[in-house]
């Protein structure tokens, strides 16, 4: 088996074994780990060795912002979740080892800007670009109207009447 090019952390729970995103990270030649406790993922960031920190904001043993300056001591990335109604929303607290100041990011904008962690931590590790082979398929209307289409279709039947009346 080859040598993992980029490692990520996932600290609080484990993901899903069927999780997309842990699928997907996989696929780019990501290995994954994990540790229950903040004192276990700090021990573990003692050894620099992840990109990529994801991590519940409050665990039982303390809050994972501690885990920020390991983090930014290997140029990596963390990411803290926040449980709300039926999902999360993730704050990015570190950016390749720089702090970041932005507001939450809802699961798709997450899964986007985790993706693009992990090209630029594999980016640096292999020092090559990381392409995404993965063809994206054509959009297609599926036979649904456009925004556009249903105006027209408004308009249209709106006047239809109005000609007969006066034609």
């Amino acid at each position: 088996m080859s040598t993992p090019i980029a490692e990520v952390l996932f600290v609080g729970e484990r993901p899903p074994l069927h999780s997309p995103v842990l699928g997907r990270l996989k696929e780019m030649g990501c290995e994954c780990s994990y540790a229950a406790l903040r004192r276990e993922a700090l021990a573990l960031l003692g050894r620099p060795r992840f990109s990529i920190v994801l991590s519940k904001a409050n665990l039982p043993d303390g809050n994972a912002r501690g885990l920020a300056s390991a983090v930014r001591s290997v140029s990596g990335s963390l990411f803290l979740s926040f449980p709300v109604e039926d999902g999360c929303w993730w704050i990015p607290v570190v950016r390749d080892g720089e702090p970041c100041r932005e507001v939450a990011l809802r699961p798709r904008q997450f899964a986007e800007e985790l993706l693009r962690a992990a090209k630029t931590a594999l980016s640096r590790t292999t020092g090559r670009s990381v392409i995404d082979r993965r063809r994206k398929p054509p959009r297609r209307s599926l036979g649904r109207p456009s925004l556009t289409d249903e105006s027209r279709v408004v308009s249209n039947s709106a006047r239809s009447p109005a000609r007969s009346a006066t034609g």
